[in-house]
């Protein structure tokens, strides 16, 4: 009974524990966004006017929303996977060394080849997210363009070419995403496929 009770006590704490670190790095994450646009947006109020020529209005208005969301994001997976991931590879190879030797030796010669892989998915990521990016300005100008000049569309009758013009943007960035979602959901399968073949 004892063996039970302390079975169900640690899984307990280890579930509240994973509520409490979850609503830590939420309230992290959502200050650092709060902050982070705040500052942006002081930034561009005092940029000099050739400064500001360099961005577009669309550009600066995706820096301000989108991007200040995508990095608190990217801060809160990396305070809930990348603070724990260390400790738990650290542990397992130990843990590995000490129920079998040979079998650690191997997992050291795939590890490098694991890390290779993951950076090469990332430097693929950062390129698609870059042109991403750049896709997404151009729809935000596309977007401000049309409401800027609604009145000249509908008196020469150019509602059909814009709306298409607009689709084929649209349809670019789903492209783009799609393609970002596939590279990234294929790093964890092919890792646990190169370790699993390996052991």
């Amino acid at each position: 009974y004892l063996m039970l009770f302390l079975i169900l006590l640690f899984a307990t704490l280890g579930y509240l524990t994973t509520i409490f670190a979850h609503f830590l790095t939420a309230k992290v994450s959502q200050n650092y966004h709060h902050n982070l646009r705040l500052a942006l947006y002081e930034k561009v109020l005092n940029m000099k006017y050739e400064d500001r020529k360099k961005y577009s209005t669309s550009s600066l208005l995706n820096r301000l929303n989108n991007d200040t969301l995508q990095t608190s994001n990217a801060l809160a997976m990396t305070m809930r996977i990348l603070s724990r991931a260390p400790f738990l590879m650290i542990g397992s190879i130990v843990a590995l060394y000490i129920t079998s030797p040979n079998v650690s030796y191997v997992s050291m010669i795939v590890l490098p080849l694991t890390f290779a892989f993951v950076l090469i998915l990332v430097l693929m990521l950062l390129r698609f997210n870059q042109r991403l990016q750049k896709e997404m300005d151009r729809s935000s100008s596309l977007v401000k363009e049309t409401l800027d000049g609604i009145q000249v569309i509908k008196s020469f009758h150019k509602e059909e070419p814009t709306y298409k013009n607009f689709k084929n943007q649209n349809q670019l960035i789903v492209n783009l995403q799609r393609m970002l979602g596939y590279i990234s959901t294929l790093g964890s399968p092919v890792v646990s496929l190169v370790l699993n073949l390996a052991l």
